[in-house]
């Protein structure tokens, strides 16, 4: 299900995905995160845990391409959904003028991530790829982010 459908909005009531990203975890606990709901529409936050986080500006986003399975605007659930996929291309330029400084990965280079499934009308469901040890999911807490390196 989505219904949220202006960007920056709060997608992760809807079903989503999310890819929450340290690109220089040597520099402290500023991340990103990247959330998608089904239809396409997303949120791009960047900042320290807390309020107050950076959200990408209209300019900014209409530089990422976002392509999902479901080819409308909002989704209400129905008893025949059985899946949807996400992709997204965000340019490593778009993301350095979001950030403020020069992100390009090279060979060896490490950020701490991790990536989520949220969201649903029916089915709240939640998943997470490096699991959180906390009673309730809280995918904003980076000490649970692990390594990825780049090849």
């Amino acid at each position: 299900s989505a219904e949220i459908v202006e960007l920056n909005g709060s997608v992760c009531g809807d079903s989503c995905v999310e890819f929450f990203a340290m690109f220089d975890p040597e520099a402290g606990p500023e991340y990103f995160n990247l959330e998608i709901n089904c239809c396409g529409t997303f949120h791009l936050g960047l900042g320290e845990i807390g309020p107050g986080r950076k959200l990408i500006s209209q300019e900014l986003a209409s530089r990422i391409s976002v392509v999902t399975s479901i080819d409308s605007e909002t989704k209400q659930p129905s008893p025949d959904d059985d899946g949807w996929w996400a992709a997204a291309k965000i340019p490593f330029d778009v993301l350095s003028e979001f950030v403020g400084k020069t992100v390009k990965p090279t060979s060896g280079d490490q950020w701490k991530v991790n990536f989520f499934r949220c969201g649903g009308v029916i089915d709240d469901q939640h998943a997470c790829w490096a699991p959180i040890d906390l009673p309730e999911p809280d995918f904003h807490h980076h000490r649970f982010f692990r390594e990825i390196a780049f090849g």
